[in-house]
């Protein structure tokens, strides 16, 4: 029974010793399949994306769950690998969590943020979460992360800054609103264990609490506010497994396979050396051991991986500048500033030159020559239209037969009168030719005289004006004048 229990401890030995190994030394193994477009896919048990905005980038995915990620002018980039769930168990009923990772940074460049650690989803509550034990830029995510800071802590031995945020966009249901949490360490680390499960439990200590998880897996992203950046981040060491940290579960499978009873973790002193162990061999039973032929079930069934690109809490153009690019774009701009009275002086025109004003512009509103009001004719003083003019014309000659018969009986009444003027006319026509024959004789003209001219008058004249034409009585008759031939 002892024998049994020291090998426990000395298997848990090794496989500690094991787990610090991938640091030392690691290299990518089994399966491989490059991407170079945005992808969501699985090789073997473990599943993988790569998504980004811009730029010329690619990544190599193995089946031990390794991976490189080359980005070239990217605005925006990221690959991750790990474990996928089905949204219909919580974290502790999957059982506690660890990742194992190995970062080589090779030609690293204009990288303005970046995220290097765990990344995941939970449904019920829908929440984003990250872990980061590192980064690819020059500078630390800071507060920008969240809207909410809750402080420091000591998680997993290290110490760490924790962030909540509420955020509204594409999430693995869609655009909607959701939580997201973020532990940001504060020594960044090329290698080590993430006890996945100590963050989500001091998470709760603070009210952030975790649904149904989605997924759980090792992330590498890194973006830039300016031209693009450059890149690769080599991770040939990346595990995310269900159990004791170092000894991995088959990532195909979200069940916790049983621990020993005795797999203890082997105690450590205060200044993290490891305890003395008794120089004194112990003895060893020159029987064998029975080893049992049987092998522990491992599920056949793989979990299903989303198809759905997973957004990401931010983008470049939302960070806000930070002090660096600050001076460097104000110098800019300083710069700028100070070409600006030479360009300007190169234009071909100044104002000085423009060959009109508005106060030399001849004509003013208040010198036009007509307003409307002062127009000539309106529309009401336009004349008939034909439509109106023949009802007009109508109208006339139904009043001028309506005046026909006053129109006779006036003219009856006035026929005496158009007599007398006949009358006054011939005697008139009478006088002219008597005035001719005196002026033609020079002697007093007789009736006979006046006969013999050949003129046939007749004319009704009275007593009186005969004997001023000197006409003898004889001639009178009945007071009417017969001039004949």
């Amino acid at each position: 029974m002892k024998f049994i229990t020291i090998s426990s401890i000395l298997s848990l030995a090794t496989s500690l010793v094991a787990g610090q190994s991938f640091c030392s030394g690691s290299s990518h193994s089994g399966q491989s399949v490059k991407v170079t477009s945005n992808k969501v896919g699985s090789i073997g048990s473990v599943g993988y994306e790569l998504w980004a905005d811009s730029g010329n980038n690619s990544a190599t995915f193995y089946s031990d769950g390794s991976f490189s990620c080359t980005f070239q002018n990217a605005k925006d980039y990221l690959c991750r690998t790990g474990l996928s769930f089905d949204s219909t168990k919580t974290h502790d009923q999957l059982g506690h969590m660890y990742a194992d990772f190995k970062l080589v940074k090779q030609n690293i460049q204009n990288v303005d943020y970046s995220y290097v650690g765990i990344y995941g989803w939970s449904r019920n509550p829908l929440v984003e979460y990250y872990i980061v034990d590192n980064w690819l830029s020059q500078w630390r995510p800071g507060d920008w992360v969240g809207n909410k800071k809750h402080g420091d802590f000591v998680i997993d031995g290290a110490t760490y800054t924790v962030y909540e945020n509420t955020r509204y966009g594409p999430s693995i249901d869609g655009d909607t609103q959701f939580k997201q949490f973020f532990s940001i360490r504060q020594q960044a680390r090329d290698c080590g264990t993430i006890d996945i499960t100590a963050h989500f439990q001091q998470w709760e200590k603070l009210g952030m609490k975790l649904g149904k998880m989605h997924e759980a897996k090792v992330l590498g992203e890194a973006g830039s506010t300016g031209s693009g950046t450059s890149g690769t981040a080599d991770f040939p060491y990346a595990k995310v497994y269900i159990g004791s940290s170092g000894n991995q579960s088959n990532a195909s499978s979200s069940k916790t396979l049983p621990a020993s009873s005795s797999s203890k973790t082997i105690p450590k002193t205060s200044s993290g050396k490891t305890l003395p162990v008794s120089s004194k061999t112990l003895p060893v039973s020159s029987k064998t051991l029975p080893v049992s032929s049987k092998t522990l079930p491992v599920s056949s069934k793989t979990l299903p991986v989303s198809s759905k690109t997973l957004p990401f809490p931010a983008r470049p153009s939302q960070f806000p500048a930070r002090p660096s690019q600050f001076l460097a774009r104000l110098s800019q701009f300083q710069a700028r500033l100070s070409q600006f009275p030479a360009r300007l002086s190169q234009f071909p025109a100044r104002p000085s030159q423009f060959p009109a004003r508005p106060s030399q512009f001849p004509a003013r509103p208040s010198q036009f020559p007509a307003r409307p009001s002062q127009f000539p004719a309106r529309p009401s003083q336009f004349p008939a239209r034909p439509s109106q003019f023949l009802a007009r014309l109508f109208q006339f000659l139904a009043r001028l037969f309506q005046s026909l018969p006053r129109l006779f009986h006036l003219l009856v009444t006035l026929a005496p009168v158009s007599q007398l003027l006949l009358l006054l006319f011939k005697l008139l026509l009478l006088l002219l030719t008597l005035n001719q024959l005196i002026t033609t004789t020079g002697t007093t003209t007789t009736m006979e005289t006046v006969l013999q001219s050949g003129l046939n008058v007749v004319v009704t004249v009275s007593p009186v004006q005969l004997a001023v034409l000197k006409v003898p009585a004889n001639v009178l008759m009945n007071g009417t004048l017969n001039v004949f031939k």
